[in-house]
């Protein structure tokens, strides 16, 4: 069996600060499972003007349920990995991201794919397509895993969407303010060299 995700919503705000948001949402105190996103890897492809990147996305198992002996499978409570590959194009402007888990996947495997493009009602919002796909094999749990990992799926998306919705007016500030921003960055290098 496997447990499938659809979620749609529309971003008000332009293709462009959506796009420059996302790559700034994590690490956020709204989701502390998410520990770290490194890039490792990205390739520019100067014929179409896309871009390609890789990320590996550090979490703590939150996907995963209490009642599943993860400790007395593994140990300690370990870290997930996800790997991210994203294609953007902003010739069309369109956004994909495609993750999936590479910890623990013999026993659950997590896909995720993510499309941002410009709203086809309205080409100053952004439009936002989530789909997910969960399937357990542990015998005699795999449906109640699923469900849960849904469930968690369901929830973490709604916080991703405040989140990048507070990243975007961080964004649209920024624009709108840049000597304030350029003053903050600055501040924030002077404060890490001492």
């Amino acid at each position: 069996m496997v447990g499938y995700l659809n979620l749609n919503h529309v971003f008000p705000h332009p293709w462009r600060d959506v796009n420059y948001a996302s790559w700034r949402k994590y690490p956020n105190p709204q989701r502390p499972d998410v520990i770290q996103v490194d890039l490792i890897k990205k390739r520019f492809d100067p014929a179409t003007g896309k871009l390609y990147t890789t990320r590996l996305i550090a979490m703590t198992p939150t996907a995963i349920p209490s009642w599943f002996p993860l400790e007395k499978l593994f140990g300690r409570s370990p870290r997930v990995y996800f790997v991210e590959e994203a294609e953007i194009d902003p010739k069309t402007q369109t956004m994909i991201l495609r993750a999936r888990n590479i910890t623990f996947d013999s026993i659950i495997t997590m896909k995720e794919k993510c499309t941002y493009v410009p709203d086809r009602n309205n080409p100053n919002q952004t439009y936002f397509e989530h789909l997910g796909e969960v399937k357990a094999t542990p015998f005699g749990v795999a449906k109640q895993m699923e469900e849960f990992c849904i469930k968690t799926f369901t929830k973490n998306a709604a916080k991703g969407r405040d989140i990048m919705e507070q990243v975007i007016a961080k964004v649209q500030e920024e624009k709108r303010n840049p000597e304030a921003t350029q003053s903050r960055l600055r501040q924030s290098q002077s404060n890490m060299k001492l």
